[in-house]
């Protein structure tokens, strides 16, 4: 029964609306569930304001204020972790290397040819000049030819030599060269993790350091409206 101003439970049964839905919250299906936990939190408490509109711009007041930093510990509350360990650590290593090597070969080579030559050519000849000067006409033909009235006689013979020598000299050059490249790129990614319990506390002890961070978002809000409300029921 109300003394002083007015229950919450009977703005609840008379359809009385209170607002709460343009707060700021983490899930917009988390709503209704909080919402409901209000009411029934302070369902039989007279709220703290003489009139119904002023009690509603109050609470929708307050929680346009506080949701923000609650909301934050809603997200957080979301993060799995492992209570039994203390160290979880990625490294990436990341190598790049890049080689190159040029090459260059050349082969020359030089030739010589050298012929020499010596040649000798040979002419032997003999000649025989025969004069007479016995009338022809008492003379044969046969008579002349056997030298029988010879007056004179002249023999030229002898030998002609001719010699060639030399030497034929060619030369010849020939040059091969060619140039090669090799290029050899090494990407390398290493990823160490360590994860688990290094020895810092026991597991027992984890666990209890882990109870002790639980947190129940849901009444820290509700604390937060009991000014809200009135203190005497």
């Amino acid at each position: 029964m109300s003394r002083y101003t007015i229950e919450l439970r009977y703005l609840i049964e008379g359809n009385y609306d209170l607002g709460l839905k343009d707060y700021p919250i983490f899930d917009e299906s988390y709503r209704e569930q909080l919402n409901n936990k209000i009411i029934q939190h302070y369902y039989f408490r007279e709220i703290g304001f003489e009139t119904e509109a002023l009690f509603k711009n109050r609470l929708n007041q307050k929680m346009n204020e506080i949701m923000p930093y609650y909301n934050q510990m809603y997200e957080s509350s979301k993060l799995k972790i492992d209570p039994l360990s203390t160290i979880d650590l990625e490294e990436v290593f990341s190598r790049k290397s890049k080689t190159t090597g040029e090459g260059t070969s050349s082969t020359s080579g030089t030739g010589n040819n050298t012929n020499n030559f010596n040649s000798t050519d040979t002419t032997d000849y003999g000649k025989i000049s025969k004069f007479s000067d016995i009338a022809q006409a008492q003379t044969t033909p046969n008579e002349i030819l056997n030298d029988k009235y010879l007056t004179s006689a002249t023999v030229d013979d002898g030998q002609d030599k001719n010699t060639n020598t030399g030497t034929n000299t060619s030369q010849t050059e020939s040059t091969t060269s060619g140039t090669s490249t090799d290029e050899r790129n090494l990407d390398e990614d290493t990823t160490l993790t360590r994860k688990g319990n290094n020895g810092t506390a026991s597991e027992s002890e984890l666990l209890n350091m882990y109870r002790e961070t639980f947190l129940n978002i849901d009444m820290m809000i509700i604390d937060d409206l009991d000014e809200l409300f009135l203190g005497i029921w």
